[in-house]
């Protein structure tokens, strides 16, 4: 597996990941616009050729908002989130970012897991924050050193 910093010709391989993972993906021009941005910092998983996993998050000066981490269905449970979440960390750090936070579903026990595992803490909810279904998230943050 190489992991890899992504840029637009990735968009067709993000656009099938959303697809597959989310019950409201982007679309293509929302990708393709958000991966053009340099603020903006896309990380892929490629077994082969085939883009099976990404994550972005986007910089605002010292702070970091992860958007999105997914993995196809059929490559989950083998080490593939952890994998790019470790490098989004280490690209955090290496532009000296205080902090990298998200959201995640309240129900998804297993990235909760996954975040906790690499020190990220539960800072607070928003409440009603997904919807398709309606859910409440969990807002996790990681601090720097």
């Amino acid at each position: 597996m190489n992991i890899v910093r992504l840029d637009k010709t990735a968009t067709d391989g993000i656009c099938n990941i959303e697809q597959q993972c989310f019950s409201t993906p982007w679309s293509s021009e929302s990708v393709l616009s958000t991966i053009s941005n340099p603020n903006n910092v896309f990380i892929g998983a490629y077994l082969d050729d085939t883009l099976v996993g990404y994550g972005s998050f986007n910089t605002v000066m010292d702070e970091g908002y992860i958007n999105n981490i997914a993995v196809l269905p059929k490559y989950r449970r083998q080490g593939i989130a952890g994998k790019i979440l470790d490098d989004m960390i280490a690209t955090a750090k290496s532009l000296n970012l205080s902090f990298l936070t998200l959201e995640v579903r309240k129900s998804n026990l297993t990235a909760i897991s996954l975040y906790e595992g690499r020190g990220f803490k539960s800072v607070g909810i928003r409440k009603n924050f997904y919807t398709a279904p309606i859910e409440d998230g969990v807002i996790m943050t990681l601090y720097g050193e």
